[in-house]
């Protein structure tokens, strides 16, 4: 088998697409011709071509110097008439007179299509699903599975996983397929066997990195027998392909190329002195050279010169021909400049907008400008190779399974996981559920070692952070800032086909980032009314309303947006959030876990040397907006009613000082501090009623919880836990923010217990028997990821 790398470039491709090229003002490419040929000869291959846009003085000049190994070769930008869509078809061995014939017609996508079958010219369609102008419809694609039976499998330049799903899916066409094709379109097919198709691959090199690293194997000692392997369908690939990080030192190959051709402010600046260092330079003058000298007097970013020039040191170790690992290098070392940058941004955030000092927020962004432009090309690139995906899943929908690659990949994005709040206990059960079911599915989040050991959890994947700070009002709760590079190397390798996003805080800004570069389904999980709690918290009303609508923009972005009660659907659907987007969040709960325990009363005895009488739990946050204050009145009347009545207050927050400072010596409180999820179920068990006040929670995890474990549970008939409850059966619903209500609604309860044990026993078996009907997690994970 003869091999060549069918798509590739040269200094005459000079109408570059990428807008960072074209912001500098370089060409597409400054490979010279006969480095094409010397470099793919190194790699291996048996014969040469180059495929510049529209042109093919390089190919000729190739032909004409190596007349037994290269032919002739283009990238015809074609288009569909009918929406002027473009699409890259390659094309090789042809004449010069029949190449001025497909520059005449190549507007034409459907007169093009005939000239090449007529002529029996080798061709294939360059990287199907990608089209630079981004006009191709799902209709045009299926449109060329019936006009042509050659196709670039892989394409150097574009994703593993992209390139993969699309072989996939065009090697599941049938007869059927075709027919139905034919007749939707009135399009002959191109051939007698047109669900039969080949492919090819090339590295669609620009910068001279990876030339021969991509290619095509054909039968063929020699060119004309090679090309008409292509054209008989008897091809294959093989070799690499990119990601963002390869590809975007390829865009910084060529403008340090532009800066060698062109001189100038640019030759002196980061970006060149790092494409040259790492791409250039060998070892040895590794040794001898200060790459950063230049840099360091332009961009006076003392801080970050020192950082590269420290780092570069271990450059001297990695072999002149392992590209990949010095590519590697540098994209940790350019991470670790965004991230100096990013923790200086954050901090000067922090303080100088506190303390009125724009001054030096400003000083903080100017110093922030090299190093932003110098990794502005990650994201510009991340998004370009990640673009065609929703071609790529439509020909996987339409004609295979529907299934990517490895499955389904979700990967769920939360602020919040190592604290003691139900959106975190949540996830950490549904990561728990979909690793003991062989899910694909992680979790993603930034958390410390000592976190992360504590949690245990298999699937989760720790996102580097730069920065920290305590959340006001919540001081307790962390608020970590992602660092941008390293989490978007984690999360390309991993290759989510869906975001789920829990929180709206800097790692719930990432995701909705990445999940637009990737152009994968995002799908917002509603947990939290951050806009009542900050009215609840702070009595500021205006900012409520700045909370509110961040909030609104946050989750209206989403492609999805998920809601766990129905009532919440409607008030936020009265705020002004797409109703059209909503569906229920249902969650569910460990029936192992949490279960009925036997022991629970005497554990509660033993622990805090109860006396007896009847026990109210509540168990969450502390904090002033689950109206604790409303439940400690309440307290305050039933304990001059009864002398019995306990109350354990489980858990701690910001306003648990203010709640002891409220009730100290009422009754009977008892404050447990915050208790391990495990020990949980003793809690319940050993309680008579759970009572949570609490208005502006969208669920209630641990109103669910106490139902698992048989304990009946009074709840505010405002927010989402009414929802949990089955009035009168498992429960009472009481009007909240009464006082008056709940004192009623505990004494009607305790009542029950006392004078109706029968009745009392039922509810609680009922409790149980409620949530486990209703709330399986193994069902709602099937129907969730």
């Amino acid at each position: 088998m003869a091999k060549a790398d069918l798509h590739c470039h040269s200094k005459f491709s000079n109408h570059p697409e990428d807008w960072f090229l074209k912001r500098l003002g370089s060409s597409e490419s400054y490979t010279q011709p006969e480095f094409v040929h010397e470099a793919t000869k190194a790699r291996g291959m048996d014969f040469v071509t180059i495929t510049d846009h529209n042109r093919i003085e390089a190919s000729l000049i190739l032909k004409e110097q190596h007349p037994d190994k290269a032919f002739t070769g283009v990238e015809s930008t074609v288009y569909f008439p009918e929406n002027r869509a473009k699409v890259h078809i390659l094309l090789w061995g042809f004449s010069e007179a029949q190449f001025k014939t497909v520059q005449e017609i190549r507007k034409d996508i459907y007169r093009f299509r005939d000239f090449v079958r007529d002529e029996n010219i080798a061709y294939a369609v360059a990287h199907p699903a990608y089209t630079p102008d981004n006009r191709m419809t799902p209709e045009q694609l299926e449109k060329l599975l019936l006009m042509f039976d050659v196709f670039e499998g892989v394409n150097g330049s574009r994703t593993r996983s992209n390139n993969h799903d699309l072989v996939k899916g065009i090697n599941s066409l049938t007869p059927d397929h075709i027919e139905d094709m034919r007749i939707r379109y009135g399009i002959e097919p191109i051939s007698d066997e047109p669900w039969v198709k080949s492919f090819t691959g090339g590295t669609d090199d620009h910068a001279g990195l990876f030339l021969g690293c991509t290619y095509t194997e054909a039968p063929g000692a020699t060119v004309d027998e090679f090309l008409e392997s292509i054209r008989t369908k008897k091809s294959t690939f093989g070799g690499r392909t990119d990601d963002y990080k390869t590809y975007a030192f390829a865009i910084y190959k060529i403008a340090y190329d532009f800066s060698e051709s062109r001189g100038g402010m640019l030759s002196k600046s980061l970006l060149p002195q790092i494409s040259q260092w790492f791409l250039e330079r060998s070892a040895a003058q590794a040794d001898a050279e200060d790459p950063f000298a230049a840099a360091e007097a332009l961009t006076k970013t003392h801080q970050h010169i020192q950082t590269l020039r420290a780092l570069s040191a271990n450059l001297k170790g990695v072999p002149d021909d392992n590209l990949d690992a010095k590519l590697n290098l540098a994209y940790g070392f350019i991470a670790e400049l965004l991230d100096d940058v990013q923790a200086e941004l954050t901090k000067s955030f922090e303080k100088d907008l506190v303390n009125l000092n724009p001054g030096k927020l400003i000083k903080h962004l100017s110093q922030a400008i090299p190093v932003v432009f110098l990794t502005a090309p990650f994201f510009g690139i991340f998004k370009h190779m990640h673009r065609e995906r929703k071609l790529v899943d439509h020909v996987l929908t339409r004609f295979a399974d529907g299934r990517p690659e490895g499955g389904k990949r979700i990967l769920w994005f939360t602020d919040t996981l190592a604290d003691l709040n139900g959106v975190a206990a949540t996830l950490k059960t549904i990561s728990r559920v979909a690793d003991e079911r062989q899910l694909n599915f992680r979790l993603a989040a930034c958390v410390t070692d000592d976190e992360a050991s504590e949690m245990d959890l298999p699937n989760l994947m720790r996102l580097p952070y730069v920065h920290d700070f305590p959340l006001p009002h919540y001081e307790k709760m962390s608020m970590k800032i992602p660092s941008l590079l390293r989490s978007m190397e984690m999360i390309e390798e991993y290759s989510p086909n869906e975001i789920f996003i829990s929180t709206p805080g800097p790692v719930g800004l990432l995701a909705m980032l990445v999940a637009r570069l990737l152009g994968v389904k995002t799908v917002g999980v509603f947990h939290t009314d951050v806009s009542r709690f900050a009215d609840e918290i702070t009595g500021d009303e205006s900012l409520a309303e700045v909370a509110e609508a961040y909030m609104r923009w946050f989750f209206c972005s989403m492609d999805e947006i998920r809601v766990p009660t129905r009532e919440y659907m409607d008030i936020l659907e009265s705020r002004g959030y797409d109703r059209a987007k909503m569906e229920l969040f249902h969650r569910g709960i460990e029936a192992e876990v949490f279960t009925p325990r036997g022991d629970g009363r005497d554990f509660l005895r033993a622990k805090y040397d109860l006396s007896g009488g009847v026990n109210l739990l509540f168990a969450g946050r502390i904090s002033k907006d689950k109206d604790l204050d409303i439940l400690a009145e309440a307290y305050e009347e039933i304990v001059k009613r009864r002398g019995d009545v306990n109350l354990l207050i489980a858990g701690d927050g910001p306003y648990l000082d203010g709640l002891r400072a409220r009730i100290n010596g009422t009754g009977r409180v008892i404050y447990t501090g915050q208790i391990a999820r495990e020990d949980l179920p003793q809690y319940y068990s050993g309680s008579d009623y759970f009572v949570f006040p609490s208005t502006s929670d969208t669920f209630g995890m641990v109103v669910l919880e106490a139902q698992a474990c048989g304990l009946p549970a009074i709840v505010s008939d405002m927010g989402g836990p009414k929802e949990i409850i089955a009035d009168g059966k498992t429960g009472f619903v009481t009007p909240g923010k009464d006082v008056g209500a709940w004192v009623e609604a505990i004494d009607k309860a305790i009542d029950l217990k006392e004078r109706d044990p029968d009745n009392y026993e039922s509810m609680r078996r009922a409790s149980r028997e409620h949530v486990i009907h209703n709330r399986d997690w193994a069902n709602i994970l099937e129907s969730l990821l």
